[in-house]
């Protein structure tokens, strides 16, 4: 990936938000052959948008939620260990 950029932004978490912008991005005489690599947030609706639209390229999940995940959970192992 040469550039990095972004080229579609949408409200909802469903997987039709996906296939919008598959959409947007036909209309804009684009090959979705192109896209190589995707970043999304963990939403397993868009996980199931991206398989469905986009089966061939590299999902990437963004840091904030998984930073996120990661931070409850070393948060609940703190919250254990000090009530043992």
């Amino acid at each position: 990936m040469t550039e990095k950029r972004t080229i579609f932004v949408a409200e909802g978490k469903g997987s039709e938000t996906m296939t919008a912008f598959v959409e947007d991005f036909k209309e804009r005489h684009c090959n979705t052959r192109d896209i190589t690599d995707v970043s999304i947030d963990m939403s397993p609706a868009f996980m199931k948008g991206v398989e469905e639209n986009l089966p061939n390229v590299a999902i990437t999940f963004d840091k904030y939620h998984i930073m996120k995940i990661i931070n409850a959970t070393v948060d609940s192992v703190r919250k254990t260990e000090t009530q043992e």
